[in-house]
């Protein structure tokens, strides 16, 4: 519980206003998403809607590459 509250604190929690739902459903529309990967596509639409540029995961092949979103990876934070 004290990785998590620490997390809170370094970390912004963002909003999920109406505009999310909007770029979900372009998301999964475009990309003929089902599933599991419909998931992951709410997590894009509210870094779209955020305004947010970039997203740190282990595992990009999850995610659709849509417009200005960034997937990096750790090993990519460490490449020189």
């Amino acid at each position: 519980m004290q990785v998590l509250n620490e997390a809170r604190t370094r970390f912004p929690v963002l909003p999920e206003g109406p505009e999310v739902l909007d770029r979900w459903l372009e998301i999964v529309t475009a990309y003929d998403l089902k599933g599991k990967r419909i998931h992951d596509a709410h997590l894009l639409a509210t870094l779209i809607a955020n305004a947010v540029p970039a997203l740190l995961t282990a595992n990009p092949k999850d995610f659709p590459l849509v417009p200005n979103i960034a997937l990096l990876t750790p090993e990519s934070l460490f490449v020189s």
